[in-house]
């Protein structure tokens, strides 16, 4: 047992304050959350002529992934689309719309297994399409990209489509929705794949791996595009992966603390303390 100050401060409780100024520094220290990347787990498209309702089944693989559905109609009538539903009872929500003919929406899937998703117009239209993708590891909080644009003419040419750029956390879910009145032969961008109802006016695409991509590009061949020709809308949204913590060897670090913090205190304890009273077994 030592005096110092006054007071008796014994070895062992010098050994219990370093260590927990040691458990703190730790803590502070620890490394800040990573992102998984996501992963694409089913997708399914579908399209209808003169219609007001359209269908798409994909197999839901658990609970809490996320789904993410594009709708495109051939008119200025998006307004008239009344809701989207599911067979599970998941609620979705617009998570993009261009104001005239497409819209995106998501929603956490309320359960597993095989699901079909409906989007419902309050009336017919020439052309009705549902994209549907099921995402794990991801939030359905997602940022959202819109551009339009003219065709190139004369045809044959190639339109190419780009939404603005909008930021992208690595491992993020990208799709979009592409709609063009010329009728071209869509094609995915550079880190996408596509889908295509091959109703001939839209078309979609996605990430095939996590992506770095800030927009969203596509192109599409036209064989007779002519000028004066209404142009063509893409919308796009990146769902964000879900944060995970990572926990990292403590070991190394804790070792260096405890000799930083122990040696000085216990030297300075030895250097305050008379020879006389030392330290006692």
């Amino acid at each position: 047992m030592a005096s110092l100050a006054g007071r008796s401060v014994s070895l062992g409780t010098l050994v219990g304050i370093s260590l927990l100024c040691l458990a703190t520094f730790s803590a502070l220290g620890a490394a800040p959350a990573a992102h998984a990347a996501s992963s694409l787990v089913s997708s399914a498209d579908n399209s209808c002529t003169n219609c007001s309702m359209v269908s798409a089944t994909v197999p839901v693989g658990a609970t809490g992934e996320v789904l993410a559905v594009g709708v495109v109609t051939d008119c200025n009538c998006i307004s008239e689309l009344t809701g989207v539903s599911d067979g599970l009872g998941s609620t979705f929500a617009s998570a993009a719309n261009n104001g005239f003919d497409m819209e995106i929406l998501t929603a956490t899937a309320t359960g597993s297994g095989s699901d079909t998703v409906t989007a419902q117009l309050s009336s017919s239209v020439s052309i009705l399409s549902i994209y549907v993708y099921d995402v794990s590891g991801v939030t359905a909080l997602a940022q959202d990209a819109l551009n339009s644009g003219l065709d190139c003419f004369p045809g044959p040419c190639t339109t190419t489509y780009s939404t603005g750029s909008i930021s992208v956390i690595s491992g993020s879910f990208l799709m979009s929705v592409v709609a063009d009145y010329q009728n071209p032969a869509f094609s995915a961008g550079s880190g996408f794949n596509g889908l295509n109802t091959g109703d001939g006016l839209d078309f979609s695409e996605y990430s095939a791996s996590p992506v770095t991509s800030t927009t969203f590009p596509a192109s599409g061949d036209c064989p007779s595009c002519a000028a004066g020709v209404a142009g063509w809308w893409e919308v796009g949204i990146s769902l964000p992966p879900i944060p995970t913590p990572v926990s990292t060897p403590e070991f190394p670090l804790g070792a260096v603390l405890l000799f930083a913090l122990l040696v000085p205190a216990i030297l300075l304890l030895r250097k305050r303390i008379p020879p006389y009273e030392g330290f006692s077994a």
